[in-house]
């Protein structure tokens, strides 16, 4: 095996040195470059930089060039990465900064490296799907084609925010002759068969392919007929059906948000919102710029008979107690100016308890503590 050229690859034990920043640990690598975890020291935010294993050629160059446009252009988007900064470290490297998605991928998700296969039910399912299309949407209508739309590729904030990511081999959908790479499990017809460099039917066919391998937890060519577990999945099979039509022109009219109404569809016709069914971790929501905190009661310590017996469901009621009377204390001691002897009183966070445990999934019992700055950390 022939060792590369030194002045063309950099050692991947070569930590970039980011003005402002702390480097914290590796996250993973992949072909062409690596995913470094890094501290901004000033607002103590964490961040991942993604930066490339060869110093910049012509050709890696423009794919950075490419990413950092898109991202650029789409971040404000609420389901696509964010991206902060883009550069050049002194060695020659492009690097990204981008929001750190601190539970992983899809790919992940349902595929766990250790233990078995957990598909996702089918709201689930079409919740995800509905936020991804409406991302694809918002690309498309910028004229950006992803293409490179699989489970690795859709990340999850620490919220369980599906979030579309790696827009390395995105194009302009105005050049969709152009081939400059794709994933061969997930691609269109079309693309694998180099009839055309992807455009937005190809992200629809890829984005209904990785919906079906979530679901059913089958990895591409999907031979076998899978039997749908209930009525919603049965539709919800029907809808990815279309979205992987042979032909492109019959991918929901080459349009994705023809394809997020037709997922909403199947929602709404189940009774199920998508708020309801959102993807959710055990983290609290946070509004920072509101100072709102939204505290999620689990649905075992909301019901009357709480594990624990009788001690157990008293200190239930001692603790939905307790908050009204935190509350009533906060309002006169902010009523009676007096008591701050002539300080002005300190701002109180807004709480918010939703304590209709049927519509919040399980939480784990984990806790998390909630940093100045909206953050959160395991201890």
């Amino acid at each position: 095996m022939t060792k590369p050229h030194p002045s063309s690859f950099a050692t991947t034990f070569d930590v970039p040195a980011l003005p402002g920043h702390t480097f914290v640990r590796r996250i993973g690598q992949g072909a062409t470059s690596e995913l470094l975890l890094y501290r901004d020291r000033r607002t103590a935010r964490v961040v991942a930089v993604k930066h490339s294993h060869a110093i910049l050629d012509s050709a890696a160059a423009e794919r950075f060039r490419v990413e950092a446009a898109c991202l650029r252009r789409l971040s404000s988007h609420p389901n696509i990465l964010t991206m902060y900064g883009a550069g050049v470290t002194d060695d020659g490297r492009g690097y990204l900064m981008l929001a750190y998605a601190e539970h992983g991928s899809c790919k992940e998700l349902v595929w766990p490296k250790h233990g078995r296969c957990r598909p996702l039910a089918a709201a689930r399912t079409l919740t995800l799907g509905i936020a991804m299309a409406q991302a694809l949407y918002a690309a498309h209508r910028v004229g950006i084609i992803h293409r490179d739309v699989k489970p690795a590729n859709i990340l999850l904030d620490r919220h369980g925010t599906p979030l579309l990511a790696d827009f390395g081999i995105a194009s302009n959908l105005y050049r969709a002759d152009t081939m400059t790479g794709y994933s061969p499990l997930w691609a269109a017809p079309e693309v694998a068969a180099h009839r055309s460099g992807g455009d937005e039917s190809s992200d629809l066919y890829a984005l209904g392919a990785t919906l079906f391998a979530l679901h059913t937890g089958m990895l591409p060519p999907f031979v076998e007929h899978v039997a749908p577990a209930d009525d919603m999945s049965r539709d919800l099979m029907h809808v990815l059906d279309q979205a992987m039509a042979e032909n492109p022109d019959d991918r929901f009219r080459r349009s994705a948000k023809v394809f997020a109404a037709a997922m909403e569809d199947v929602l709404r016709r189940h009774g199920v919102s998508s708020e309801r069914s959102r993807m959710r971790t055990r983290v609290p929501t946070v509004a920072p710029s509101t100072g709102t905190v939204v505290v999620r009661i689990p649905k075992r310590m909301a019901r009357a008979g709480m594990p624990g017996g009788r001690s157990a469901r008293r200190r239930g009621v001692m603790a939905h107690a307790i908050v009204p009377l935190a509350v009533v204390g906060a309002t006169i001691m902010l009523a009676c100016p007096t008591l701050w002897h002539g300080r002005s009183p300190p701002a109180l966070p807004k709480v918010t308890t939703i304590v209709n445990a049927d519509e919040i999934p399980a939480m784990d019992d984990d806790a998390l503590r909630l940093q100045p700055d909206g953050t959160a950390t395991t201890p």
